[in-house]
Parts: C-alpha cells; sequence; structure tokens
C-alpha cells in the first residue's frame, strides 16, 4: 500500500556518501565463484521496512543498474533442475557431503532475458576444511537448449571469450565449470523442477564480498512442469510455457520475506557488531539451511519426494501452504479418520505443529538460552516419552519392531556430521561395557568361589551361599549393562546416520539402571544382615 523503495534508495545514498564506502574492483561476468557462510531469517511483513532501514544504515542498496529500477529490488527468477528420483532435493535436504543444486537465474524481467546466469551451489561441510561455493557462468538465452543438447559446446564458448579478449585464466575456470555442469545435467537426467520468484534488494559495498545482505519479497514457488500436458524439455523449452494456465495446485506464496545474511570474513575476523544487534532485535528469525527450492519442492512435489524440511509444520505458514493443496486435499482437513482422528490435508501427513517465528523483543528460536548452559530445543525438535510406557516404546523402536506411521514422511533438519559425533558414540558404548565388564567379573569372581567351596564340603557354608547370592544378583545387573549399551549405541548411530537433529542423551535408561543397581546392593546388605554374616574385606 505504502512503497517506500525509493526513499529507501535515497537514504542508502546519503549514509554511503556519509560512510566514504569505498568500493572493489568488478570481477567480470565471465566466471564467478563466492565463498561465503550464509544464514537465513524469515522476516514478518510488517517488519521489513525496519529491517531495510537498519541494513541501510550500514551498507548501500547494491543493484547493478540501480537508476533503472522503480524501486529497491529487482525481480530474480530461478529454474531449478532435478531428476525424477529428486536426487538433487533430497541431497540438499539431508546436506551430504558435495551435494549440489543447478540453477539458471535471471533479473529484471518476468520471462528469460537476453543473459542468463548458469549456477552451482556445492555443499561442504566446514570440518573438512572447504566452504560451500557458488559457482556460475553467463550464456546467452538462445544458448541455453543448444546447452542443454550438447549442441553448444566448450569450444564454442571458449571461441567467444576469447573474441572478447578474456584472460586464460577465466577461460579455464570456466572450461572447468562449463564441462562439470554439462556432464552432471546429461548423467543424472535433469530437468527444469521448480522456479522461485521474488523481489530481491541486496545490500553490499559495491564488490566487496565481505559482508552480504539480501532480502527477498514477494517469494512464490512455481512447478516448471504442469501437472497435466507436456513438460518443458518435450516442447524443446528450458522454462515453463507462459500460455500453459497456472492453476493455485503448481504455485504457492510464502508469506514471509526471507533474509540471507553471507559473511566472507577472513580467519580472525569477527562479525559486525551492528549484524548481531539485528538478529538478536526480534526482527528476523533463524530458520536454519531455509531452502526456496526445498520449500517450493515439498510444497507442490509431495509425492515425488520421500521425506521434508521440519519448517513444513511451523503453523504460520501453513495457511499458504493449504492453498496451494487439491480441492479433495482442503476438504480432507475437516473430516475424520477412523480413529476419530483429523485426516491430513498434505500428502506427507500431520505432525505437531509448531511456532518457529520468535516473539518480539525476544531470543530468536533455538538460540542458547542466557539462564543456563543447555540447548533450548523447542517444539521443532519433537518431545520423547518418558515412563516406563515410553521407555518400553523406545527400546522397541531401537530393535526394529516400532516404526513411524507410513502416512508421515519424515522430517528432515539439515545438520553436519563430522567424525568426531561418531567415535563420541562408540567412546559412550566402551564407558557402558567397561561398568558391566567389572560387574560381571566380581559375579563371576564370586560364583566361583561359591561352587568351589560347595565342591569340598556336604554343604555349602553361611559365607558361600552368600557369596552364591551377590553373585547371582549381580550377574543379571550386569548383563542389562550389556544390552542396554548395545541399544542405545544402535539408536545413536541411526540417529547420527539420519542426520535427526535433537537430544541424543537418555533420561530414562541410566536412571532406571541405577535404581536396579542399587536394589540389588541394598538386597545384598540385607541378605548379611539377616543372616548375621560379616563381610571381610
Amino acid at each position: 500500500k505504502h512503497d517506500y523503495s525509493k526513499l529507501f534508495v535515497l537514504l542508502s545514498k546519503i549514509h554511503g556518501n556519509l560512510r566514504g564506502d569505498v568500493g572493489g574492483k568488478d570481477p567480470g561476468a565471465a566466471g564467478q565463484a563466492f565463498l561465503r557462510a550464509t544464514t537465513k531469517y524469515w522476516v514478518r511483513t510488517e517488519d521489513i521496512s525496519k529491517v531495510k532501514h537498519i541494513v541501510l544504515q550500514h551498507l548501500p542498496v547494491f543493484q547493478h543498474d540501480l537508476d533503472a529500477l522503480t524501486g529497491d529490488s529487482q525481480l530474480t527468477n530461478s529454474v531449478y533442475f532435478d531428476n525424477t528420483q529428486m536426487e538433487l532435493y533430497h541431497g540438499r535436504l539431508e546436506k551430504t557431503p558435495s551435494a549440489i543444486a543447478v540453477r539458471l537465474r535471471w533479473y529484471a524481467t518476468e520471462f528469460p532475458g537476453s543473459l542468463i546466469f548458469v549456477e552451482r551451489k556445492t555443499h561442504h561441510d566446514k570440518w573438512t576444511g572447504e566452504m560451500s561455493v557458488k559457482e556460475r557462468f553467463t550464456l546467452k538465452e538462445s544458448q541455453v537448449m543448444p546447452f542443454l543438447r550438447g549442441e553448444y559446446t566448450i569450444e564454442d564458448k571458449i571461441a567467444e571469450m576469447k573474441a572478447k579478449g578474456k584472460t586464460e585464466a577465466d577461460i579455464a575456470e570456466v572450461r572447468r565449470l562449463f564441462t562439470e555442469i554439462y556432464n552432471q545435467i546429461d548423467s543424472k537426467q535433469l530437468r527444469p523442477t521448480m522456479r522461485t520468484q521474488y523481489m530481491r534488494v541486496a545490500y553490499q559495498i559495491p564488490f566487496d564480498a565481505t559482508v552480504r545482505i539480501s532480502l527477498d519479497t514477494n517469494l512464490k514457488m512455481i512447478a516448471e512442469n504442469p501437472q497435466s500436458g507436456p513438460d518443458c524439455l518435450s516442447e524443446n523449452r528450458w522454462f515453463r510455457n507462459p500460455n500453459v494456465p497456472l492453476p493455485p495446485t503448481e504455485y504457492t506464496e510464502f508469506p514471509h520475506a526471507v533474509l540471507e545474511v553471507k559473511l566472507s570474513l577472513k580467519e580472525g575476523q569477527e562479525t559486525p557488531v551492528w549484524v548481531r544487534d539485528l538478529i538478536e532485535s526480534g526482527l528476523v528469525t533463524e530458520v536454519h539451511k531455509f531452502s526456496k527450492f526445498i520449500h517450493g519442492c515439498a510444497t507442490l512435489l509431495p509425492k515425488q519426494v520421500q521425506s521434508v524440511p521440519y519448517w513444513v509444520d511451523d503453523e504460520s505458514i501453513r495457511p499458504s501452504m493449504l492453498r496451494s493443496q487439491p480441492l479433495e486435499k482442503k476438504r480432507s482437513a475437516h473430516q475424520t479418520n477412523g480413529n476419530g482422528v483429523n485426516r491430513s490435508p498434505f500428502e506427507f501427513g500431520e505432525k505437531p505443529l509448531i511456532n518457529l517465528m520468535a516473539p518480539k523483543k525476544s531470543m530468536s528460536y533455538g538460540t542458547m538460552s542466557k539462564g543456563n548452559n543447555e540447548w533450548n530445543q523447542g517444539p521443532v525438535f519433537g518431545e520423547r516419552s518418558t515412563g516406563l510406557a515410553g521407555f518400553i516404546k523406545w527400546v522397541c523402536t531401537c530393535c526394529g519392531l516400532l516404526g513411524e506411521s507410513e502416512n508421515v514422511k519424515p522430517r528432515k533438519i539439515p545438520m553436519k556430521i563430522e567424525p568426531k559425533v561418531f567415535f563420541a558414540n562408540e567412546r559412550t558404548l566402551l564407558s557402558w561395557l567397561h561398568m558391566a565388564i567389572t560387574l560381571g567379573s566380581i559375579s563371576a569372581v564370586l560364583l566361583g568361589f561359591a561352587g568351589a567351596g560347595a565342591g569340598d564340603q556336604a554343604a555349602p557354608s553361611r559365607g558361600e551361599r552368600g557369596a552364591h547370592m551377590v553373585g547371582m544378583l549381580l550377574l543379571p545387573v550386569s548383563i542389562m549393562f550389556i544390552g542396554y549399551a548395545l541399544l542405545t549405541f544402535r539408536w545413536r548411530g541411526k540417529q547420527i546416520h539420519l542426520r535427526v537433529n535433537g537430544a541424543f542423551h537418555d533420561p530414562v535408561g541410566p536412571v532406571v539402571l541405577g535404581a536396579i543397581l542399587m536394589l540389588s546392593l541394598c538386597s545384598v546388605f540385607v541378605i548379611f544382615l539377616l543372616e548375621g554374616v560379616a563381610i571381610k574385606l
């Protein structure tokens, strides 16, 4: 209703002049690689202007042709590629090592313009010493389909670059990237799958990537291939035919703005104070590893995916997702099944709703609590059943006797797994086994002593009977320790392998085993007390 974008551009120029911003050198568009750490946040619609005002006081609005824009934002379209198995989707969702995303991007116009950016994002775990990277090169729109078919080759691209006077270093980088991306598209049988469309305003000192902030508004995801009718490739297209009607089930509008903070800091360099203040202001809410591509696929292509991201259960975005569901699915939300439970309007099934949007003027969700040193997990990680019934259910789950409902697809929370996590699980197993071996050895010695004494006499003495009873009490406890250690090791190993985030400790098992051990030792004390046998150490 009230568009202040031009005012924000003016304020940005004023602050930039007062700061005396000095830009870096333009690297050109032949081939580019970006190494940086990215964190994503959701911003309420009513807080967008406040966030813009805070950021522009420290960074100028950065657009390649800012004067040609009607405001401070530029329309951005990205067509993501994947195959029928959604291989790239699941790789990015689970953050598997070297998982890639391939997309074609253009700016400023609703339909592809003359210049198309061919981009590839590659995920690397930080513990490997590598950073996640985004690489890209450019093509003309008329060259995209020949490139995808293998008709426009690297030799053609190199000839163009030499004609423009590009350096040998640029040519070598584009040669590598061009060849790798084409081979991945060809070998994985990638095709246009999902489009993201939004208005983006970027804040950055020109060509200085130390701190870059982008804010995406009016975010929409569109399925590139119509549910009825020919897909893109069969029509010899790399984007959706604009003449094909777009029904509500083939697009979804995201209700929040998405803020991305991208840092490319040198070793020992800290995050700027104003960035930390913005994050802690309550105006933004961190959503770990949020992805527009992943959200669009989970919402619009639920039958093709095997798992979905954790944020689909957030109650603030459910209305927008529901609008993209078929009519019969919407009606099912008001119906119940045979057990009297409401049916899910979503193909991926229902789980308890969560609330990721942090209350204003409070700490963001999932941050460290200032009052103690424990991780504030919140409902996104789920709640583990407690008590005897919960413990029995957990044991059955560890043994594979109890699984999740087939109608509910698992939620994934992207997380990094370092080798030390597996070693820590093994050390925990060895610690429990050490205790079990100690108890087992004591019980074996006592049983051996009682057995040896009984062989020399017609009837065992009271001391020998006591030793036999102590051994028989401690031996089952030792076996229980071993069983619990193996179950816990298997359960934690499965959680780590599936990259399931949340609490890995067991609040019930150690208490139960400790109580059993205490009862065993109390029984030993009572038995010897009643028989009047003095224990000599």
